[in-house]
């Protein structure tokens, strides 16, 4: 049977291969030629059904691992284009954070002057007479007269009248009799010379 098969193969490389149809030569047991005429139509069909598989599924791998590095590849970039939209995202927050912290720390640096410049206007306008006018901080928990801190200031400086300024824009006037006020009431003395 051995001898068979090899013989077929033998036989079937050297016949022509558009034939579906092969002699192959054989000897019976007494060593006389035999030749036989098998029919490879089916096995040709077979062999090609074979390779095609083979070669199907080899491609199916092929790109199945392609389109694994595919994938791979455009998760990278994706994870590339979501560290830079985190980066972006986080560098716009950064300066909004900045911007507002340097905003409210100006304002709250100037508040104290803006402060200061209103109570001057508002002891200006309360004046009934001539000369120097300033306007001084007091600071309420010291029980210092508003007396006293316009003689501080300046000796020849007056108290004339004193005020709270409340951050709402509204202020309180004490009149003369704020000036020797030495509880928390007056944050601002009126003095003139």
């Amino acid at each position: 049977m051995i001898e068979i098969v090899f013989f077929l193969l033998a036989s079937n490389t050297l016949t022509n291969a558009v034939s579906d149809r092969v002699d192959a030569p054989l000897l019976d047991n007494n060593n006389a030629p035999l030749v036989a005429t098998l029919d490879l139509s089916n096995a040709n069909k077979r062999v090609k059904e074979y390779v095609s598989e083979a070669m199907e599924k080899k491609m199916e791998a092929l790109v199945k691992m392609k389109l694994e590095e595919v994938l791979t590849a455009l998760n990278l970039e994706e994870d590339v284009k979501r560290y830079i939209d985190n980066v972006k995202t986080n560098l716009t927050v950064n300066i909004t954070d900045d911007i507002k912290r340097i905003t409210d720390a100006q304002i709250l640096e100037k508040e104290p002057r803006r402060k200061d410049d209103r109570a001057l206007s508002m002891c200006l306008g309360i004046t009934g007479s001539n000369g120097q006018i300033r306007s001084v901080r007091r600071n309420c928990s010291s029980k210092t007269t508003c007396e006293t801190i316009c003689k501080g200031t300046d000796a020849s400086l007056k108290c004339f009248n004193a005020l709270h300024l409340y951050t709402n824009s509204v202020a309180h006037l004490y009149g003369y009799g704020g000036c020797s006020v030495t509880y928390c009431g007056p944050n601002y003395c009126c003095c003139h010379k």
